[in-house]
């Protein structure tokens, strides 16, 4: 009733009148060729006013009652970010924005950090940003393909980990909470991503803030936030589409060939936008089809997604977005054995599949009171359902349904020139029917408030806090539930501007996690593990220690960009799936580990001569189990990534080269069931592709792309009995109306 209420309201104030307008207004131009550029984004710093440009590259913003001085902040893919001082003596302001070609990205512009539109060396915390350059080139259809990448952050099979913060829990509780342009999307049941789930055909950037997120993202947010920003529907009528076929190169070991056959995979996307009056409408959709580089792993899926935008007034905005996916996949679990990496145990009933169903709908409106004070409104569900198709009756049968509502107001203020006040408050209930844990309710209510002061020109403090607060219900009689827990999650953040060129930074910041209800109420059988209920799990806890800086040099007339940082991470009550004994294969959850996460992260970018790009980072990790004084199982101490772009013309040569050190500890007890275990090693991955722009040649835009992943056919694993990805080669083809 209180959310209805409040978007009342806002739609109420949204209707008003406003007096005491200025308009900046002006053109946006490449610095080279003097064409003017379409679509890149103007924002005023610290608030919610921004524009667009048109097709002739004009924006304009109504501002009521701005600030005498303002800083806009200017972006597009493939150019250098721009930041420009606006000093206010007339109603109305023109500028010509001049942009830079720049091959690889700098200067990012992020909204995750703090709520808000801040250029990322103000942030005082590690933000990573993927572009939809990245994205389109590797031809990335799923989001862990995207998040390989990222410097710091290591994909254990269907767990995500940032620095360090997850190992390998089958998927289950996520420690890096997942936002759609800042709506939540870990599934109600499992607490996971859903890879599959997101329209990554549609995704302008993500942005991955690294270190604990809880002071303003609540549960989940112990380890990071990744926040998949959408594409804004175009100007004028845009037509894409995409599609892609490739194949799996056949195993060098004779013993994993397991047909004649070339294993293939494929896709095709296609997407219309166009922005008609006060209405812009963005709507695609995909079909996708995986044979898998091993026996009995194929994948089909088929992908929807729309988002439709109405400006009620310069001032009042609303946003719909509707998200789908579907699939039908093997149960692959395990290997074999390491002689027959390529095939399931040989016991494995090959006829059962997966489906999986996935769909959202969340409503975002936004009113902007004036340059000093703007509210944001959100709620939406997400709906996510799974069952195999064992009869109902069969013990090894899993299902569940699961919907998750969110609902949250935020406000931003601006108290002063030198401060900035973000404040909400935020609910999410979740109800789950299911065989497999049986039918549940988890709600989670949080208020929540930061400010960020400017203690001079150059030197920002951020100070703030969240308190959550889970309750939960249950219709089991399988032991008593914890108590519902009160979680304060305080932040402090400094950012200090020593020049233009340099920047430090410091954070510490407090996460936690409430169980997911499939942690606690688990009660499944699946290729031989058992996993029982444990309603007693309580919240997992971290603190995020950060010092880091920021550092721009010209050698020879080619900026260089180095980054580094140092961080810890204290966790406690972490939730791990555990045995219940040395000797059995039966696994409970529970709050096991005491742990301290100690490294460095370096990364360095660079364009030299403009004809070749560079990219490197390097992480290293202590991440030790303090019980023990081991290190953590299923973490990988050195993370090495690095890329490189070669463009000659209307081609363009990428490649990306990834280590990852051997995993030294596991649960030794999953010896029980997988065989070869121990069968782990270094990891080194080069994809490369060749990107060909037809736009010169047919006077259409076109681009062709061979990629090739894995180019050497390394064989590793990404996770206990699971060989990784070998060698496929793929074309895709790419167009644009």
């Amino acid at each position: 009733m209180k959310k209805n209420l409040y978007i009342l309201l806002i739609i109420f104030l949204g209707s008003t009148a406003y007096s005491n307008a200025e308009v900046i207004s002006g053109n946006v131009y490449d610095a080279v060729s003097g064409d003017v550029l379409s679509g890149a984004t103007i924002r005023v710093e610290g608030t919610a006013y921004g524009a667009i440009a048109d097709r002739n590259g004009k924006f304009t913003i109504n501002l009521k009652n701005p600030k005498s001085n303002l800083t806009l902040i200017i972006s597009m893919i493939g150019y250098e970010t721009q930041k420009m001082q606006i000093d206010f003596n007339n109603d109305k302001i023109d500028v010509q924005i001049i942009l830079k070609s720049q091959p690889l990205q700098t200067g990012e512009v992020v909204v995750s950090a703090n709520k808000r539109v801040q250029a990322v060396q103000e942030v005082p915390i590690s933000v990573s940003v993927i572009d939809k350059r990245q994205l389109d080139a590797r031809g990335v259809s799923t989001l862990d393909r995207a998040l390989e990448y990222v410097p710091g952050l290591e994909m254990n099979q269907d767990n995500v980990s940032i620095r360090g913060s997850s190992g390998f829990s089958f998927g289950i509780g996520s420690r890096a909470a997942l936002l759609l342009d800042g709506n939540p999307l870990l599934s109600g049941d499992n607490g996971d991503m859903k890879f599959d789930a997101l329209p990554m055909y549609n995704i302008d950037r993500i942005e991955i803030v690294k270190g604990a997120g809880s002071a303003l993202y609540g549960s989940g947010a112990l380890g990071g936030v990744v926040n998949l920003i959408t594409e804004q529907p175009r100007d004028k009528a845009d037509i894409r589409f995409r599609t892609y076929a490739g194949f799996y190169t056949k195993p060098r070991h004779e013993q994993w060939v397991f047909t004649d056959d070339l294993q293939h995979r494929s896709g095709l996307s296609g997407s219309f936008s166009q922005k008609l009056g006060k209405v812009g409408v963005l709507l695609s959709g995909g079909y996708y089809n995986d044979m898998g580089y091993r026996d009995y792993d194929n994948t089909y899926r088929t992908s929807m997604f729309g988002k439709i935008n109405y400006d009620f007034t310069d001032r009042t905005n609303l946003s719909i977005l509707l998200n789908g996916a579907f699939s039908d996949g093997s149960d692959w679990v395990y290997w074999n054995s390491l002689d027959s990496a390529t095939r399931p145990p040989t016991d494995t009933d090959r006829e059962v599949r997966i489906n999986s169903d996935k769909f959202a709908v969340f409503g975002n409106l936004n009113h902007i009171f004036n340059s000093n004070f703007f509210v944001s409104a959100r709620a939406g569900f997400y709906l996510t359902e799974y069952s195999n198709t064992l009869p109902t009756d069969d013990f090894e049968h899993r299902q569940s349904k699961a919907i998750a509502l969110n609902s949250e107001i935020q406000a931003n203020y601006s108290i002063t020139s030198r401060s900035a006040l973000t404040f909400g408050l935020n609910s999410t209930n979740t109800t789950v029917s299911s065989i497999t844990y049986g039918d549940q309710r988890q709600d989670i209510y949080a208020a929540y408030i930061q400010n960020e002061s400017k203690i001079t020109q150059d030197f920002l403090m951020t100070l703030g806090v969240r308190a959550d607060y889970e309750d939960f219900k249950t219709n089991e009689s399988n032991g008593d539930l914890a108590d519902g827990e009160l979680v304060l999650s305080p932040k402090l953040g400094l950012a200090y501007n020593y020049s233009p060129i340099l920047h430090f930074r410091a954070s510490a910041g407090a996460g936690f996690r409430a169980p997911s209800v499939a942690e606690r109420f688990s009660s499944v059988s699946f290729q031989g593990f058992e996993v029982l209920p444990n309603p007693q799990l309580k919240a997992e806890k971290s603190w995020s220690f950060e010092v880091g800086a920021n550092y721009t040099v010209e050698f020879y007339d080619t900026p260089i960009y180095f980054d580094i940082a140092f961080f810890q991470n204290d966790l406690y009550d972490l939730i791990e799936p555990s045995f219940v004994s040395p000797t059995s294969a039966t696994i409970l959850f529970q709050n096991v580990t005491r742990a301290k996460i100690q490294g460095l992260e370096f990364a360095t970018k660079s364009f030299i001569a403009g004809f070749l790009g560079l990219e490197s980072s390097l992480t290293y990790m202590n991440p030790r189990n303090l019980a023990n004084d081991e290190i953590l199982n299923y973490r990988s101490e050195i993370l090495w990534y690095n890329r490189l772009l070669i463009p000659y013309g209307d081609f363009e040569l990428q490649a990306d080269y990834r280590f990852k050190s051997r995993v030294k500890n596991i649960d030794p007890q999953l010896g029980i069931l997988v065989r070869d275990a121990d069968a782990r090693v270094d990891m080194h991955v080069v994809d490369a592709r060749l990107i060909y722009d037809m736009t010169n040649l047919t006077g259409q835009q076109l681009k062709l792309t061979m990629n090739i992943s894995n180019v050497f056919d390394y064989y590793y694993t990404t996770m206990v009995g699971n060989l990784g990805i070998t060698r496929m080669i793929s074309l895709m083809l790419e167009a644009q109306f």
